[in-house]
């Protein structure tokens, strides 16, 4: 990884050496195909700045990203169930009500299959 210093660039060899398919792939799966193409225009724009052009990141792109914080958090947090915790559809912390329920129906079949091997 040290022949390539963007975090873009590792993230983008990575992604698929783990999961098997890309990062944007797994977002459109996921039904945030449009997270993944704010995210090149971030990044792109994030280069631009780094390599001198200091009007990359200006008022418009900010707006945009705050406006849009929430929608990258749901993707993340897609991600996150999907790749770490092994459940895509369970509900970020913020809805806690469907999160309740979603975890309580995965405790209960847990406590179920449990007791199944014991019997």
């Amino acid at each position: 990884m040290e022949r390539y210093a963007s975090i873009g660039s590792r993230m983008g060899r990575l992604y698929p050496l783990l999961f098997g398919t890309t990062l944007e792939a797994d977002l459109a799966a996921l039904g945030h195909g449009r997270v993944s193409a704010y995210l090149r225009k971030v990044q792109a724009r994030r280069n631009d700045f780094v390599h001198g052009n200091t009007s990359a990141i200006d008022d418009p792109l900010v707006g945009e990203t705050v406006e849009r914080l929430h929608e990258v958090q749901e993707a993340v947090v897609a991600l996150f169930n999907l790749r770490c915790a092994g459940n895509p559809g369970a509900p970020p912390m913020w809805r806690e009500r469907e999160r309740k329920v979603v975890c309580d129906r995965a405790r209960r079949q847990l406590w179920a299959a449990r007791a199944t091997a014991s019997a």
